[in-house]
């Protein structure tokens, strides 16, 4: 668990499960992603969603 909020602090809160997962990998730690998501949710860590991902357009031509 500290080697997660170690990595969540060095990326500004940035990072979500996934990248954290990745990220535990070259530390020497094989984790599944599972895991990192029900801990970080323990933590009350969440990663950053970009805003592009939610963007709704409902353009119709004539």
């Amino acid at each position: 668990m500290a080697e997660i909020k170690a990595i969540y602090e060095e990326q500004k809160h940035r990072y979500g499960y996934r990248r954290i997962t990745v990220e535990l990998r070259p530390r020497g730690l094989l984790i599944n992603h599972k895991k990192v998501q029900r801990l970080m949710n323990k933590m009350k860590l969440f990663g950053i969603v970009s805003k592009r991902w939610h963007k709704y357009n409902s353009y119709r031509s004539t």
